[in-house]
């Protein structure tokens, strides 16, 4: 199985179509996953600490025009967790958001959003959790970037990059929003290739 790995949608109908649509072009049977954030909250932090809303369209946009969009598995993001938190309504996006996992494993590889770790620097880095063998995708910085034992290194989009063995690879995939990024994971191959579609 060959995996698109993409993230950081925050609603945005228009640029997850346009990533979906490259998927499909680059390689039409892979599997998508999906890093979260695929809502965008409308309430800022402070303001969720203390308020909790009624209806729906008072703390995301766009639940009816993303929601059928998303037929791929997602863990949940700091989005999901903030709106879950605050709205009220028994509405079927909640509900969806509610089902997400705090993490995917797949070959060889485990998917998580990223926003519990800590953050840092500039650019804005997370500190990874060092594990060998293990390969780590994850999103929250709307950054494509690549690490290998925590460090960071460069890469272009559309080559192909060999996983070193007995290393820890930390791969952020970039954002749908605004970006159009997304990450194409070959297992068998032990590959990755960071992928941005035209904007």
């Amino acid at each position: 199985m060959i995996y698109a790995l993409l993230g950081d949608i925050h609603s945005s109908v228009k640029d997850l179509t346009s990533v979906l649509q490259h998927i499909d072009e680059v390689n039409p049977s892979v599997e998508i996953i999906c890093t979260g954030d695929l809502f965008e909250c409308t309430i800022g932090k402070k303001r969720a600490m203390k308020e909790v809303f009624s209806h729906i369209e008072d703390v995301i946009s766009d639940p009816i025009d993303l929601l059928p969009l998303i037929n791929f598995q997602s863990v949940y993001g700091n989005q999901e967790e903030r709106i879950i938190s605050i709205c009220l309504e028994k509405h079927p996006a909640i509900h969806y958001m509610k089902t997400l996992p705090r993490h995917i494993s797949i070959a060889g590889a485990v998917v998580k959003h990223g926003h519990e770790w800590e953050w840092s620097g500039e650019p804005w880095t997370p500190i990874l959790p060092i594990t060998k063998h293990e390969t780590i995708f994850f999103g929250h910085s709307h950054q494509s970037a690549l690490f290998l034992n925590g460090e960071r290194k460069p890469f272009r989009f559309n080559e192909r990059v060999h996983m070193p063995l007995a290393t820890h690879i930390g791969v952020n995939v970039g954002s749908v929003i605004d970006n159009r990024e997304w990450v194409l994971y070959d297992p068998t191959a032990q590959t990755i290739e960071f992928k941005k579609t035209a904007i």
